[in-house]
C-alpha cells in the first residue's frame, strides 16, 4: 500500500511500478477503500482480476494518511485481516502544503486558507504513521523522499524491490513525474462522492461527461506560503518533525527543524 503522503510523488511511484507483472492494480488508482468505500463490497472488488503471477496487490489511497480527517483506516487494514507493506512518501513540508493547497483550491469544496489545520495535520509524518504503529510493526513501513524520486527514480525503485523482496529486472524505459494520472484520479474521486457507489454502473458516456464537467473546477490561483505564515506553520509541525527524525531516522534539517 503506497499511503501517501498527498502530493509526494506518490502517483509517478505507483505509474513506475503499475507496469511491473508482480503486481496486481487496482481498477483506479487510488480507491481509497479502507478510508471511505468500505462498506460496498469486498476488498478483492477493487481490483482487477488476480492472476498466478501476481505476488502483491497495489492499492496507493493518500486518503490513507489523513487523519483525522479520515479516521480509523489502519484498524479496518488490521481488522480484515491484512499485513500489507506500507510506503510512505515524504516532501519538504512547506512544499506538500503549497502543493496541495494550489490543487485542490481548484475545486468548489475547498474554501480554507493555506494554512489550514488539514492541510498541516497531512505534512505531521511522525504523527500520521503513529496511527498505523498500534496494529503494524515498523519493519513493515519503507519511508521514501520525494526529492530522490525526482533526482534519481531508479534509486527510489530498487529500494521498493528490495523492500518487497523482488527482482530488481524491471526497470521503466522511461521515468517522469506523473501530475495528471492525479488529477484524474482526484477528479474520479469527486464523482464518486457524488454518486455513490452506483459509478460502476453508469454508462460510460455519462461518466465521462460528469468528468469533464468536475475538471472545469475553479480558476486556479496558485499561492505562496508568507513568510509569517510559514513562521506560524514551522511552530507547528517542528515536534512532529524531530520526532519522526528520531524515530525513523530521516533528517529534516534541509526543511529548516533543528532541536535548537
Amino acid at each position: 500500500m503506497i499511503i501517501g503522503a498527498m502530493k509526494c510523488g506518490t502517483t509517478s511511484l505507483y505509474e513506475y511500478l503499475k507496469d511491473h507483472p508482480a503486481f496486481a492494480l487496482p481498477k483506479v488508482k487510488e480507491p481509497e477503500y479502507f478510508s471511505q468505500h468500505w462498506e460496498l463490497g469486498p476488498y478483492a472488488e477493487v481490483f482487477e482480476p488476480f492472476t498466478k503471477s501476481h505476488t502483491y496487490a497495489l492499492d496507493a489511497s493518500t486518503g490513507y494518511t489523513k487523519y483525522p480527517m479520515r479516521e480509523g483506516v489502519p484498524k479496518r487494514i488490521y481488522d480484515y485481516g491484512l499485513q500489507p507493506k506500507f510506503i510512505y512518501l515524504v516532501r519538504n513540508p512547506f512544499d506538500r502544503i503549497e502543493s496541495h493547497h494550489n490543487f485542490i483550491s481548484r475545486f468548489e469544496y475547498w474554501n480554507e486558507t493555506i494554512e489550514a489545520d488539514a492541510l498541516v495535520a497531512i505534512s505531521k509524518y511522525h504523527f500520521q504513521l503513529q496511527q498505523y504503529r498500534s496494529f503494524f510493526p515498523k519493519e513493515d513501513f519503507l519511508i521514501l523522499d520525494f526529492g530522490q524520486l525526482q533526482r534519481d527514480p531508479k534509486a527510489v525503485l530498487l529500494k521498493v524491490y528490495a523492500f518487497l523482496g523482488m527482482g530488481d529486472s524491471h526497470i521503466p524505459s522511461n521515468f517522469g513525474i506523473h501530475n495528471k494520472t492525479e488529477i484524474d484520479a482526484q477528479v474520479e474521486r469527486s464523482l464518486r462522492s457524488k454518486v455513490g457507489g452506483v459509478l460502476p454502473f453508469l454508462p460510460e458516456s455519462v461518466k465521462q461527461l460528469g468528468k469533464r464537467l468536475l475538471k472545469r473546477g475553479r480558476p486556479i490561483a496558485k499561492v505562496q506560503l508568507t513568510d509569517a505564515q510559514r513562521s506560524r506553520v514551522h511552530d507547528k509541525l517542528r515536534d512532529d518533525m524531530l520526532r519522526f527524525q528520531e524515530e525513523y531516522g530521516f533528517d529534516v534539517s534541509d526543511w529548516g527543524f533543528s532541536k535548537t
